[in-house]
Order: structure tokens, then sequence, then C-alpha cells
């Protein structure tokens, strides 16, 4: 008897076929299993951990971004417009801090903070009821203000505040300018003279120093009228020509 060979091909053609379809149908039933009753949830925003932006994040522990790379940056904070805040925090329990930075290796710097091009930037501003910013250094500087041309450390107070409190040693490198400082003249045979300067208080004491020559001269006292802002600078006699007395104005504490 004669087989036929291509009913025999055309025959194990569709059985193939049939294996595929079924094969494949089982992979699609597969793969719809997993997709519906095996897949990761999908993140929701707000209420994973991820932060969103332009809205409120709430969270009662810390967050942390790290960036162990070489000179690597960890978190960038920009903004372009006028008036604009790079990075604003703020708290309100007591003892609290609104920044907290800390750098421990002795080269590093725990908060660099660049105010821009303009006169007008700035790097830090801290507002607090009690203190602004505050640095501490066990070692190195605690606070480090660098100018090239303009201001490195600006200290300012309203009304009757203390701009600077200095406590400990003070050391003075450089020129120092003082606003209530200047020289006066003594006219010629004339033994003293007067100079007016604002906010002149019951506090304010005078120091001056004789800058010429003058022969069995010198500077007797200083007498101060605080109610018409002015001090007398009074010399031992009248002097043969001009002369110049330096003075400075500082107030006792």
């Amino acid at each position: 008897m004669k087989t036929n060979h291509h009913d025999a091909a055309d025959d194990e053609n569709r059985l193939q076929s049939r294996r595929s379809l079924l094969t494949g149908g089982v992979a699609t039933v597969g793969a719809l299993f997993l997709l519906v009753f095996g897949r990761v949830p999908a993140a929701s925003a707000g209420s994973d951990g991820d932060v969103v932006l332009g809205e409120v994040n709430a969270e009662t522990s810390a967050t942390e971004i790290r960036n162990d790379a070489q000179a690597g940056t960890a978190f960038v904070a920009a903004a372009s417009g006028g008036f604009a805040t790079a990075l604003r925090s703020v708290v309100s329990g007591p003892a609290s801090h609104a920044i907290d930075a800390e750098c421990t290796d002795t080269d590093g710097l725990a908060v660099n903070a660049a105010g821009g091009n303009g006169s007008s930037g700035m790097g830090i501003k801290g507002t607090a009821g009690g203190v602004g910013v505050y640095g501490l250094s066990d070692l190195g500087t605690a606070v480090l203000g660098v100018t090239g041309e303009g201001i490195g450390v600006f200290a300012s107070a309203k009304t009757t505040g203390t701009a600077l409190h200095v406590h400990g040693k003070t050391l003075l490198q450089g020129t120092t300018a003082f606003t209530r400082s200047g020289v006066a003249t003594v006219p010629e045979g004339a033994q003293e003279t007067t100079v007016r300067i604002s906010d002149l208080t019951n506090a304010s004491f005078v120091l001056a120093t004789l800058q010429d020559v003058v022969d069995h001269v010198v500077v007797e006292a200083v007498s101060l009228n605080p109610s018409a802002n002015e001090f007398t600078i009074r010399l031992s006699g009248p002097v043969s020509g001009p002369a110049r007395v330096a003075w400075l104005v500082l107030d006792s504490s």
C-alpha cells in the first residue's frame, strides 16, 4: 500500500499549530494572572514615603539623602526668581533647630551657601526668636565670613539691641575703623575744642590723644554734654599753633 506523504505532512503541521496555540494561550493566561494577582502595587503619591512637589509632606521620622561619591552633592535647592528663597526651614518647638548641619572633616564645610552675584543676595539668612545663626566648633572656626570686595560678616541691631556681642578673647587683624572716632583741631591760641556726635549718652566716655607735639601741653580732660550730643576736649594750656587731637567714643556696658 502506498503512503501519501503530503497528507502525513499536513497532519503534522496542523498538530504543531494546535500545540503552539495551546502553549501561547497558557502563556497568555499566566501573564494575565501575574499581572492581576502577582504584580507589585504601584506607588501612591504621598502615602508610601515619597515626596510630593507643591504639597505639605508630613513625617514623624528623619529623611536622609546620601551621596557617597567623591565631591558629590546630596541635595540641591535652587531658586532664580526675584526675592526668591531656595531653601526655607521652619521649626516651632522649644530648643529646636531650623537647620542642624554637621561636618566631621576638618577641611570640610557643614553649610556652603552662595547668595548669587548681586550685591543684595544672601547666602544664609537666619531668623528666630532666639539665635538666628549658630555656629559651634571644638577646634576650628565656628563661623567664617570671607569676601572679595564686600563685607565678610555684617551685624546689625534694631532700636536698643546689640549688633555684635563678643564673649572671650578678641583678636583684630588688619585695619580697623570706628565710625565714632575722628580727629579734632584746637585752633591757635585756644585751649579747647568741641566735637558734635550723635547718640552720646551718660554711659559714653572719650579717649583723646594729641597728634602733634606741643611743648608743655597735654590733654587735660574731656567733658561730655549728652543732651546736646557733644563733648569738649580741653588741653592743659593754650597752643601756639593748630593742634590735632584724635578721639574715640566708647560706651560702658
